[in-house]
């Protein structure tokens, strides 16, 4: 199917729910438009609210938990895909691709917090800092007791000579760390840096 009657098949079964919201075979029509567009992030949602359709309306299924896993899988694979071709760009010292390539795998799927905190780190290392601060405070939103980002959110406010919130940054990772039993990675010697910065930005 091309991708003009990929996107219009979208179009129908969108209007359609629109008329009949809970409708599970629309769900699934919608669903199979986004899988061949390769939007498997909406696919997923998609097939899912048909799944759930069905258990609240009593319907038969339709199958339709198998392609749900597939478009998991093909998210996933995608995903994979990105995060390598990021990941050889860096090995190339070529940061910027590294960053458009981990952008697009966010755009599949934003509810990984690995991704953004690759982000942050490219971006910390291309001296980015509010973008590198960004990332990992949304990737805290999503996985809070990385101690890892923590360390990133804290080194993007040192870079932005916020010190006092960078103290309290890395105080949560060294936090994270001690919970999780994770390496600390020799965050104590850029907290009492921060802190010495901090005294002298107030003097």
């Amino acid at each position: 199917m091309s991708i003009g009657k990929c996107t219009d098949a979208l179009a129908d079964a969108e209007t359609g729910l629109e008329r009949r919201p809970g409708w599970a075979k629309l769900y699934s029509r919608k669903a199979t438009a986004l899988d061949a567009l390769q939007r498997y992030n909406e696919a997923i949602e998609a097939w899912r609210a048909a799944v759930d359709a069905e258990d609240q309306t009593g319907t038969p299924e339709g199958g339709w938990v198998e392609p749900l896993k597939l478009a998991e899988q093909a998210l996933a694979n995608k995903v994979d895909q990105l995060k390598k071709q990021a990941a050889e760009a860096l090995s190339k010292g070529r940061v910027d691709q590294a960053v458009q390539a981990y952008t697009h795998a966010i755009d599949l799927d934003d509810k990984n917090a690995t991704l953004f905190s690759n982000r942050s780190a490219a971006y910390l290392s291309l001296g980015e800092y509010v973008e590198a601060l960004g990332d990992a405070e949304t990737g805290l939103k999503l996985r809070n007791d990385w101690a890892k980002l923590h360390g990133r959110k804290a080194t993007a406010l040192d870079g932005l000579c916020r010190y006092s919130e960078s103290i309290k940054a890395w105080r949560a990772a060294i936090d994270a760390a001690d919970q999780t039993g994770s390496p600390e990675e020799g965050w104590q010697v850029p907290l009492k840096l921060a802190e010495h910065k901090l005294v002298e930005q107030v003097e």
